[in-house]
C-alpha cells in the first residue's frame, strides 16, 4: 500500500469529524425514546412473546396508518407523521441536528420542526410515566 491512500483516509475522517456529535446524538435520541416506549409496552404484557409482538405492532401499524393518512387527495400530511413514532423521531432529529430524508413524511408536512421535538419529549415522558405508574402498583 502506498502512503497516499492512508493520507486520504485520514483527510476524509478529518472532514467528517464535525458530523460526529450529530451522529452520536441522533443515535442516543432514538435509543432513549424507543427504549422508553418498548419498556412501557412490555411492562403491560404478561408474556415476553406478547410484549415483542406489541412493540413490533406499534411500529408496523403506526407506519402503515401514517402512510394511509398522508396518501390520496384527501390526506392529512400534517397529522400523518404523528401517527408513527419513527416519523416523530425523524422530525426531532431534523430539528436538533439538521439534514433531511427524501421520502420522510416529515418533509411532506408543513409542521415546524420544533413541534416534532416537543412531540418526542411528550412521547418519552408519557412512556416513562406509564412505566412508573405500572411498577408503583406492584407491591414488593
Amino acid at each position: 500500500m502506498d502512503g497516499s491512500s492512508a493520507e486520504d483516509l485520514v483527510g476524509a475522517l478529518g472532514e467528517e469529524a464535525g458530523s460526529l456529535p450529530a451522529i452520536f446524538g441522533s443515535g442516543m435520541l432514538h435509543a432513549i425514546v424507543l427504549a422508553c416506549l418498548a419498556l412501557a409496552i412490555s411492562s403491560l404484557a404478561g408474556r415476553r412473546a406478547y410484549a415483542a409482538g406489541a412493540v413490533l405492532a406499534l411500529f408496523l401499524i403506526g407506519g402503515v396508518v401514517g402512510e394511509v393518512f398522508s396518501a390520496g387527495t384527501g390526506g392529512f400530511p400534517d397529522v400523518a407523521p404523528f401517527l408513527n413514532p419513527l416519523s416523530i423521531l425523524d422530525g426531532a432529529r431534523q430539528f436538533l441536528f439538521g439534514g433531511s430524508v427524501a421520502e420522510s413524511p416529515v418533509g411532506q408536512s408543513d409542521m415546524p420542526l420544533f413541534v416534532y421535538g416537543l412531540a418526542t419529549l411528550i412521547l418519552a415522558a408519557l412512556a416513562c410515566a406509564m412505566l412508573a405508574i405500572r411498577y408503583r402498583r406492584i407491591s414488593s
